[in-house]
């Protein structure tokens, strides 16, 4: 990790290992992530990867469901105490981005960010939203969101869990 480092600084490492013992060193040695064997598939490496290239939660989901189902079923346990943005982790302790898509019929489609449905109801703020090909970093209070559009959210995991919801079709709304 130390070598992969002097020559990106802003390289993000994810690393397998074969024993819970060994993934405390390891992240001593600056490994960013570190997937114990003894818990993790390659199904969670594929999650995280996609979660890197931010690939929309509900999708990545979905492609984990679909890789179970055909025989991949194991204990899932992910270490998210060391899960953070390279070079503002500083910022974000305790805190995770995830991108959700708005999906027709939910609480949160047509209707403006100035509501603040998503904020009030689960915590979770938006960072920016990509509708077709085109990307709206801090968008403007006035934007409505549409069904389709990819929305990058912080928030804490509960946050998060909770703006997940948000974003179903058939969902009221209300978050406990």
């Amino acid at each position: 990790a130390a070598q992969a480092r002097q020559m990106n600084p802003s390289i993000h490492v994810i690393v397998r290992t074969r024993y819970i013992l060994e993934v405390e060193p390891l992240f001593q040695l600056g490994v960013n992530e570190v997937i114990p064997e003894e818990f993790e598939t390659s199904v969670e490496i594929l999650s995280r990867v996609l979660k890197r290239f931010l690939v929309p939660q509900d999708v990545i989901e979905s492609c984990v469901a679909d890789i179970r189902e055909d025989g991949y079923e194991m204990l899932r346990s992910v270490s998210k105490r060391h899960s953070h943005a390279v070079g503002i982790s500083g910022f974000l302790v305790g805190a995770e981005i995830a991108t959700f898509t708005v999906q027709p019929g939910s609480p949160l489609e047509g209707t403006s960010l100035s509501e603040g449905i998503l904020r009030s109801r689960s915590g979770a703020s938006i960072l920016a939203i990509k509708r077709g090909d085109d990307t709206v970093a801090n968008p403007d209070p006035v934007w409505e969101l549409q069904g389709g559009d990819v929305v990058l959210t912080l928030g804490s995991p509960q946050q998060l869990a909770a703006a997940g919801k948000l974003f179903e079709a058939g969902r009221s709304g209300q978050v406990r």
